[in-house]
Order: structure tokens, then C-alpha cells, then sequence
């Protein structure tokens, strides 16, 4: 695939994300709940899919494992997950929201689209693995998402 049309599509996809938050914003329902989640799992399916081609310097910051556990956690919240009351749904937009930007952003490291912040510093600068931070704010975020659904539930 081409670099721009490639760039062009996760911009297109962002800013449906978007677009669909703002309609949460406005009227929060479980279809858009729906909607964001169906987004999130196939984010996970796309970064799944590149971390196995892509260098082994990257897979070593984000195991495949880790992700794949992640997305099973995920996959399991999306089964038994969607009755939140109102108040809730715009905190779990949000999660879910941050949780599809972490993992796009994992997957155009993965894929070469950009290059990860560490390789860009200068001077010798010690800066920490971007993908390790996208994986560690992947896992928390969904952390978040468990802890949410298991408050409305009780």
C-alpha cells in the first residue's frame, strides 16, 4: 500500500472517531458505545496483524503475546459489556476513544508509517521505548474499561 494513501485512510478513520464522539457528546447511546468498540477491535486485529512483520527491535518493546492477551480481555468486555448507565457512557466513549488512538498509533509504528520517538532524539537523549508506552497505556486503558463495567454492574 502506498505511504500517503495509507496516512490518508488513518486520518479518514480518525476523524470518523471523532465525528461519532461528537455525536456521543450530543446524545450518548449504546449504539455509539457499540460503534467504538467495533472500531477498537478492529484496531487491535490491525496492530495484531503488523507486529508480525515488523522488526524484531520493535517486537521486543510489544511482545505479540501481550496484545493478543489484551485483545481476548477486550473481546471478552465487548460480550458482556454494553448496559451502562447514561452517566457512564461518556467516560467509556473516552476510554474507548483513547484505547483506538494507542493502538492506531502502535500500528503506524509497527507499520513504518512514522518512526518512533526514540529515534528521533538528539544528542544522546535517553528516551523510553514509544511502542512500551503505547502497550503499557493499551493495557491500563482497558484495565479501565474492565474496572467501569464491573462498577456498573454491581
Amino acid at each position: 500500500m502506498d505511504r500517503k494513501c495509507h496516512i490518508k485512510d488513518v486520518a479518514a478513520y480518525h476523524n470518523e472517531i471523532v465525528r461519532r464522539l461528537e455525536l456521543l457528546a450530543e446524545k450518548p447511546d449504546q449504539e455509539n458505545i457499540k460503534w467504538l468498540s467495533r472500531r477498537c477491535l478492529e484496531a487491535f486485529e490491525r496492530l495484531n496483524e503488523s507486529l508480525t512483520t515488523c522488526p524484531q527491535e520493535l517486537l521486543a518493546q510489544i511482545p505479540l503475546s501481550t496484545i493478543e492477551d489484551d485483545h481476548t480481555r477486550f473481546k471478552t468486555w465487548c460480550e458482556t459489556s454494553f448496559h451502562f448507565p447514561l452517566f457512564e457512557m461518556r467516560r467509556v466513549a473516552g476510554c474507548l476513544r483513547s484505547l483506538c488512538d494507542y493502538l492506531g498509533l502502535s500500528h503506524e509504528i509497527a507499520t513504518g508509517v512514522r518512526e518512533p520517538w526514540e529515534r528521533m532524539a538528539r544528542d544522546g537523549q535517553e528516551i523510553p521505548p514509544e511502542l512500551r508506552e503505547w502497550q503499557e497505556a493499551i493495557h491500563e486503558n482497558l484495565n479501565g474499561l474492565i474496572r467501569k463495567s464491573e462498577k456498573a454492574q454491581s
